[in-house]
This record gives C-alpha cells, sequence and structure tokens, in this order.
C-alpha cells in the first residue's frame, strides 16, 4: 500500500525481484498467446508448440509435465471452448525434421511430454471500478460515453465518470476560448502578490480505494411490499 512517499507499494518491489528476463532461470514463463493454442474460430490447443518451447528453453532440463494457460474472454464463447476448456495430451519431447523444416516423426516415441493447456476466462475489457480508478488517477477533462443502451444509461455513466474529471482544467479551457485561448501575463509584482496555492495531501490507496467503493457500489435492492 502506498505510504505517502511516492515510492512504489512492497507487494510491486516484490514482484520486481522475483521476475527475470532469463528463460532459462525460471520454470515459470510467461508467453504470447499463441503459442498454447489458437482461439479463432475455436479453441485448438496445440501441444507440440509447448513441448518445442519448453525444450528450447528450458537449460537443459527436462520437464515430463507442461501446463499452460490462456486467459481469454472467448473461454465461454461456445459449448466447444468450455467442454474442452482443459484439454491434455502425451506428446513425444522431441521431433525429428525434414529438410525444409517440416516435422515428421518422433525422435524417441517413448520419450513423451504431458501438455496440458487450460482456458481462463478474462475480460480483455477493463471493469467499470477499474475505469472509475484511472480517471481518479489521470483526471482527464472530459469523459465522453460511447456505449450506451439509453439516454438514460449514457447520462448516469458521464454522472459516475464525471465526478473524477478536472473541472478546473475544463472551465480555464472554456474561458480561454473567449479571451484568444492565451492569458497575458501578470506583472512581476502582482505575480508575488497572488495568493500561494496549496497542494492537497495525496491520497492513500486504501482511501482512493474507499472512494471508489462508495461510487461504484451496486444499488441495493427495495425490499418488496
Amino acid at each position: 500500500e502506498e505510504d505517502g512517499s511516492g515510492a512504489p507499494p512492497s507487494n510491486a518491489l516484490n514482484l520486481i525481484t522475483s521476475t527475470t528476463a532469463d528463460p532459462k532461470s525460471s520454470p515459470i514463463h510467461v508467453i504470447p498467446m499463441n503459442v498454447a493454442g489458437e482461439m479463432f474460430p475455436y479453441f485448438i490447443p496445440d501441444y507440440r508448440n509447448c513441448a518445442d518451447y519448453a525444450d528450447s528453453r528450458g537449460g537443459g532440463v527436462k520437464y515430463d509435465r507442461i501446463v499452460a494457460f490462456i486467459p481469454t474472454g472467448w473461454a465461454n464463447a461456445t459449448n466447444w471452448n468450455r467442454k474442452n476448456a482443459t484439454s491434455a495430451k502425451s506428446v513425444p519431447r522431441r521431433m525429428k525434421k525434414s529438410g525444409r523444416g517440416v516435422m515428421k516423426t518422433a525422435e524417441d516415441e517413448s520419450d513423451l511430454v504431458e501438455v496440458t493447456v487450460n482456458l481462463v476466462g478474462y475480460s480483455e475489457h477493463s471493469t467499470y471500478r477499474e475505469l472509475g480508478a484511472f480517471c481518479q488517477g489521470i483526471k482527464p477533462v472530459k469523459v465522453t460515453p460511447t456505449v450506451y443502451s439509453s439516454e438514460e444509461k449514457r447520462k448516469k455513466i458521464s454522472d459516475d465518470f464525471n465526478r473524477f474529471c478536472d473541472r478546473g482544467a475544463a472551465k480555464e479551457k472554456f474561458l480561454s476560448s473567449f479571451f484568444g485561448g492565451a492569458r497575458k501575463p501578470q506583472h512581476p509584482a502582482t505575480a508575488r502578490k497572488a495568493k500561494k496555492k496549496t497542494t492537497p495531501p495525496t491520497p492513500t490507496t486504501r482511501e482512493k480505494n474507499k472512494t471508489l467503493d462508495s461510487f461504484f457500489q451496486p444499488a441495493k435492492k427495495k425490499p418488496k411490499t
């Protein structure tokens, strides 16, 4: 959690120190999604590709089992994807290749590696609360909803997110449009007399979350009469 010092949270530092750019020094890898399989037109796990990936980046270690996870919003898109969300198959560890690099036969039919590919339901879109946290952090001048089902929904979205907008910047932009878009520079003596602006303290992560929770809590259902 942030302590107001501006330093990264301790959990972020722990994550950084626990990662490496050397693929041979860790058995856990973050890989491109198409390494473990394809999602279009339906889920097709690529066991061979997973085995080749582990063999080429294992640093000489022979893995008996490989487990891959594909986070995707298409995990529940079809009955096929749901039924085959966890797919496993034993494949030869290495394949002999022809002159053109096309795989033909296994080097050793008895030397197998078990590959399991899992689909994990995941939305590529931000949640309503995540969007609120984003706006709270960057303080945009204006938020314009583009996807909504009715005028009432559009107004609600605008009201929810405009509370995080930098209204001062919006007002300044509006007023400057009447004066050629630029303010006249102040005389040094006048500038010295101007009141000093005080910077409000930076809210902690807990305070930010409390603010977001108060705005994005689901509406309570009214009791039936």
